[in-house]
């Protein structure tokens, strides 16, 4: 994963599956690592490779668990 960029309340990634689409991979997240975020293609056109992560209401000790579930995703 990829951190293109990042606001106060949401990061926007690119996810490591290329010609996988982002739907999908949102989808795998929430069904196998219980993440939830949005698939790119929800903010636009040619936006299939990217995530939007939001972590407004995630208090800041979770972020590292966070963090391993991406990582245990790609396996």
């Amino acid at each position: 994963y990829e951190l293109v960029s990042v606001g106060a309340y949401f990061a926007y990634v690119r996810h490591p599956f290329g010609g996988t689409p982002g739907r999908e991979v949102a989808k795998r997240l929430a069904d196998e690592q219980n993440l939830l975020c949005v698939p790119g293609a929800m903010f636009g056109p040619r936006q299939e490779s990217y995530l939007r992560l939001a972590f407004a209401n995630v208090a800041t000790e979770l972020m590292p668990e966070m963090v391993m579930r991406l990582q245990a995703s790609r396996r």
